[in-house]
């Protein structure tokens, strides 16, 4: 079951104060407006091994409008453009594109290693079995900016 509630981070890409947002024990922030989801490191990880990708995956999608035919929202390309700091400690974020979805990037933070998924990006991660490519690609990156 999820549970909302206010937190205390900021969205990077339109502002809105994010929501706690507890999915199979692990608690994400959620932005209400563009739907995008901040996890800290290791947080979609541990929620794909408890089997809680149906429940992210819709938060994903929530309210960031109808899904096009390459799995994007008109919000999440809009927003993808935006760039921002990391929510959790403000650094600037890095792109990193998927390697199964080109054109299609998420915004990482090479200081605390959380990463952005604008909204949609995770649905469409999700449902094509991407994240772990995407998260040890990431982790690569982050590692060489150390």
């Amino acid at each position: 079951m999820t549970r909302i509630q206010e937190g205390g981070l900021t969205c990077p890409k339109c502002d809105t104060r994010l929501s706690v947002t507890g999915v199979k024990e692990v608690v994400i922030d959620h932005c209400k407006s563009c739907s995008g989801l901040w996890f800290d490191k290791g947080e979609l990880e541990a929620i794909v091994k408890k089997g809680g990708d149906d429940e992210v995956r819709s938060l994903s999608v929530a309210e960031a409008g109808e899904v096009d035919d390459e799995g994007r929202t008109w919000k999440s390309v809009w927003f993808d453009e935006n760039e921002g700091g990391c929510p959790r400690c403000r650094t600037p974020m890095m792109r990193v594109e998927s390697a199964g979805k080109k054109d299609l990037f998420v915004d990482a933070c090479p200081r605390c290693e959380g990463i952005w998924y604008d909204g949609g990006e995770v649905d469409l991660l999700l449902r094509d079995g991407d994240p772990p490519g995407l998260v040890s690609r990431i982790k690569q990156l982050i590692r060489g900016k150390k």
